[in-house]
């Protein structure tokens, strides 16, 4: 359901401001605004839940099923694959 309302525009020191009626009014102290053209849209600023490392820790380590991988070497086995050393001339 769509509400529409005049609101009073003025000035407030160099900036301009929009006093919003009752019914669109917004928690906390700002607002994200958007212009598209000649349309302007606010948006209430939510508070940061957290953040992802915050989020990561809350869950908890996570056991992984055990993987059969050999283990990391960098010795290369076959010759031909072996990178080849430049030659002085």
């Amino acid at each position: 359901m769509s509400v529409v309302r005049n609101a009073k525009v003025f000035r407030n020191g160099g900036s301009q401001a929009i006093r919003l009626p009752k019914e669109f009014e917004v928690s906390g102290h700002e607002v994200l605004v958007r212009k598209d053209f000649d349309m302007i849209t606010i948006f209430p600023k939510r508070r940061a839940k957290g953040m992802l490392l915050d989020i990561a820790m809350a869950i908890g380590p996570i056991e992984l099923a055990p993987r059969d991988q050999p283990e990391w070497t960098d010795k290369t086995r076959t010759a031909a694959l072996r990178p080849r050393r430049a030659t002085r001339k």
